[in-house]
């Protein structure tokens, strides 16, 4: 295990080194004795690395790539999907050790000769919504990659976008992007450029929390059979502030579904915050069930 050591965090890796059989090196320590080595040539199905899941679905599980396809595909994509080569900066606002870090953090922008951007620090509070644009504006990336969750959270802590004022941008280009609707720009940008108005139904001081959720939980009932049928069964609902997610975005779907069952459950050490089961856990004793749909008898 390779640690780079930070006046902001207690210890070294000195202090864990042979826990667990694991031995502990300083990053700085480690290149400062390092020598230069050449490249060493591989057949293509030889394994590359392997990276393992969140646990999200159960055990972890490692899963291992090949170099010589991995190396081919990656090359392809960086050129043909995000015209990416050398002389262009990617930022790739992930985990190195996560399944999007590996491919386009470290192969992909090296194998197509171009920089790309290491960031330790989350979307949101680390120290601001605006961490993301100020990357992208001083190492004016060309490519910005992300997942909505990561969006959804600067959208959430920012919702009028306030961080972002002020930060260069333009390089940025969405790959494939749609450019106009061919002799109707005006529309274009009404349709796909302009926001839509948001409409919101706020409960009165008059009305309870629980009647406003018991009148959601309705509607949503009826939402669902109304675009999507009869044969799905939805019913329950449970208000939460936040989802159980692993650090790297994916929700725990498998360990709420077995909590809400009662059954045995076992929280991922990849979970973000562990305090949101605890949460979880409360509010299902607020869960609202919808009234069941009735059935109708239908003369032959």
């Amino acid at each position: 295990m390779i640690v780079h050591d930070r006046e902001a965090v207690p210890g070294s890796a000195a202090d864990f080194s042979g826990e667990l059989g694991i031995e502990w090196l300083d990053w700085a320590e480690t290149e400062a004795a390092a020598t230069p080595a050449d490249p060493v040539p591989l057949r293509a199905e030889e394994p590359l690395y392997i990276l393992y899941t969140s646990g999200t679905t159960g055990s972890p599980k490692g899963v291992v790539r090949d170099s010589g396809g991995y190396a081919v595909a990656l090359s392809w994509v960086m050129r043909n999907v995000y015209d990416f080569g050398p002389g262009d900066t990617i930022f790739t606002a992930s985990d190195v050790g996560w399944v999007a870090g590996h491919p386009f953090i470290v192969y992909g922008p090296l194998l197509a000769g171009g920089t790309t951007v290491l960031y330790e620090g989350k979307p949101v509070g680390t120290p601001d919504a605006g961490a993301f644009w100020r990357v992208l504006s001083v190492y004016r990336a060309k490519v910005l990659s992300t997942a909505p969750t990561a969006l959804r959270a600067i959208r959430r802590e920012d919702p009028e976008l306030a961080e972002r004022a002020g930060h260069e941008l333009s390089l940025l280009l969405p790959p494939g992007g749609l450019l106009e609707i061919w002799g109707s720009r005006q529309r274009f940008i009404d349709s796909y450029l302009r926001a839509f108005p948001a409409t919101t139904r706020r409960a009165t001081p008059a009305t309870s929390t629980r009647t406003a959720t018991e009148e959601l939980a309705a509607e949503l009932v009826r939402l669902v059979r109304e675009h999507i049928g009869p044969v799905a069964a939805f019913r329950d609902v449970t208000i939460l502030e936040r989802l159980p997610k692993t650090r790297s975005g994916k929700i725990l779907r498998k360990t709420m579904r077995q909590i809400v069952d009662g059954e045995p459950y076992a929280v991922p050490a990849t979970i973000e915050d562990p305090a949101v089961i605890d949460d979880l856990i409360a509010a299902l004793a607020t869960t609202v069930s919808a009234p069941a749909t009735q059935a109708v008898s239908v003369p032959r």
